[in-house]
This record gives C-alpha cells, sequence and structure tokens, in this order.
C-alpha cells in the first residue's frame, strides 16, 4: 500500500473504533474492556457472516439483531488467544462485564445479548460506520487493478439505498479488532500501544493546529490523545513507552512512529486487513 491508503485505513480505524467502542464511558473509558467487549460481541456472531454464498438473514436495518440463540459463546482460553492477551487478564476482566450483565456467562463459554448497552444508537452507529467506510475506500485508489475493481465494487454496495449495514458493521468491527491486535503483537504486545500506534500515525500524517503541515512528520503528545480519545497523561506515559521499546521516537515537534522507517512490519498487517475487508465488502454484491 501507498502513503495515503495507510493514512486513510488508520483514520478509519481510529474513527470507527471510538464510533463502535462508545460503550467505553459504561467501563470508565477503559480501551482495554472495551475491546474486549467488542472482540466478544465479534465471537459470538463471527458464523453469521462465513458463507459468502449465503447471505445473512441479518443484513440491514429492517432486520432486527441477531437472537441470543442465534449466538455462539466463546471460551476464555480462545477469546484470549485470538486478542493475543493473557487468559488469567481476560478473565479479570471479564468478570467486571459479567458483573455489570454487558456480558453473559455460559457453560460453553461468554456471550454478548442483543441489545444495546448505550439506548437506541446501535442502528445509527451502523449507518455511519457505513459512510466512513464509504470515505475510505473512495480515497484509498490501488495500484493493483484487480484488487482496486473489488473496491468500486464495494462501493457500489455501500451505496445501494439498501446497504446491508449491520453485515457491513461485522465486518468492519473484525477488521479493526484484526488491525489493533497485529499492532499490539508486532510492536509491545499491549492492546492499548496497538490502538496508539494506529492513533500515532494519523495524527503525524495530519495538519497541525495552525492548518500547516508538520514537516517532521511528528505530533505533539495531546494532538494524539484528541485523536485517539485517551487521557493525555496516559498518552504521555504510554509513548514514553513506545520511545523506549524502539517503535516510536522523540522529536522537537512531538512523536514520530518509527515502523514508518522499516522498524517493525505494522504495514503490512495494515494492507493484509484492508484487502481482506474490502473482498468481502466486494461479495456482498
Amino acid at each position: 500500500m501507498n502513503d495515503s491508503i495507510e493514512i486513510a485505513a488508520a483514520r478509519y480505524v481510529v474513527t470507527a473504533q471510538r464510533l463502535v467502542t462508545s460503550h467505553m464511558a459504561l467501563f470508565g473509558g477503559d480501551v482495554i474492556d472495551g475491546y474486549i467487549f467488542q472482540a466478544v460481541v465479534a465471537a459470538n456472531i463471527a458464523h453469521v457472516d462465513s458463507s459468502p454464498d449465503m447471505p445473512s438473514p441479518w443484513a440491514d436495518l429492517k432486520t432486527p439483531q441477531i437472537p441470543l440463540e442465534g449466538r455462539r459463546p466463546i471460551a476464555i482460553s480462545a477469546l484470549a488467544a485470538s486478542l493475543d492477551m493473557p487468559r488469567q487478564t481476560v478473565w479479570r476482566r471479564l468478570q467486571r462485564l459479567i458483573k455489570a450483565k454487558l456480558i453473559l456467562q455460559t457453560g460453553a463459554g461468554v456471550l454478548a445479548p442483543p441489545g444495546d448497552p448505550r439506548g437506541n444508537a446501535y442502528d445509527a452507529a451502523l449507518t455511519v460506520n457505513t459512510s466512513l467506510l464509504i470515505a475510505f475506500l473512495a480515497e484509498a485508489r490501488l495500484e493493483d487493478e484487480a484488487r482496486d475493481h473489488e473496491r468500486l465494487a464495494a462501493l457500489a454496495v455501500l451505496r445501494r439505498p439498501d446497504a446491508p449495514h449491520r453485515t457491513v458493521g461485522r465486518l468492519s468491527t473484525t477488521f479493526i479488532l484484526y488491525v489493533i491486535t497485529e499492532f499490539s503483537r508486532r510492536t509491545t504486545g499491549d492492546v492499548v500501544d496497538g490502538y496508539i500506534q494506529v492513533g500515532l500515525a494519523l495524527a503525524c500524517a495530519s495538519p497541525g493546529r495552525d492548518g500547516r503541515p508538520r514537516p517532521l512528520n511528528a505530533a505533539p503528545t495531546r494532538d494524539v490523545a484528541e485523536v485517539t480519545g485517551l487521557a493525555e497523561e496516559t498518552m504521555r506515559r504510554r509513548l514514553h513507552g513506545l520511545v523506549r521499546a524502539g517503535f516510536a521516537e522523540r522529536t522537537p515537534r512531538g512523536y514520530a512512529p518509527a515502523w514508518r522507517d522499516g522498524v517493525s512490519s505494522l504495514p503490512e498487517a495494515l494492507a493484509i486487513g484492508v484487502t481482506r475487508l474490502i473482498r468481502q465488502l466486494a461479495r456482498l454484491g
């Protein structure tokens, strides 16, 4: 992928992640709790879209959410493995979600029940997510002709009056989880650091507060915090850790992602996720 596609993808991931995990307010703004909640939901309903030849009966906004009996529980050990997180950490955090009745515990694993803990905002969030995807794909012109044909096919699906917003939302969530998990796995192994890496790349590609491009491709702490929705003090501490680990660098103008200089293979992970998402969306046509 070229830089413009990486920037467009990072913008979509960060914006959509904040949209989808807006229930983080229920957890006191805890990124990891929101991330685990999102992962449980995705795992419970992943089978619904597993066959591209069989359209989902829960595709558009005219259909209801997938009922509880249509969801499949995921074992805590399998959930931890998919997120590349210690099982004990996932278990401890799930206990809070179970106590808050946001997650159900069964003999076969954990389930996120249908409904929206934020009220009636879920359907509106799905349509916003589709709009964000349209903006991303409209900007992400691919150099490979075959893949760009898939991108245009995906755009056609998203722009339909009867766009399958529910299916698109499920595929988008899987994409976002994949990118953040891979960014985490390929750097410090911490989920929050993975999320921050995406936000750092986006903040450094954006104009400064004066509207002018940053000549050193770096961003101050407050701007990265603003992009990701995290507290500035938390961001400062995390960025220091990324510098010590060699995954970011500090400049006179702020912080820059070292992975742009080949320190790690994060652009490859982003490219894999984008290619997979576009292909899945194109098949919906």
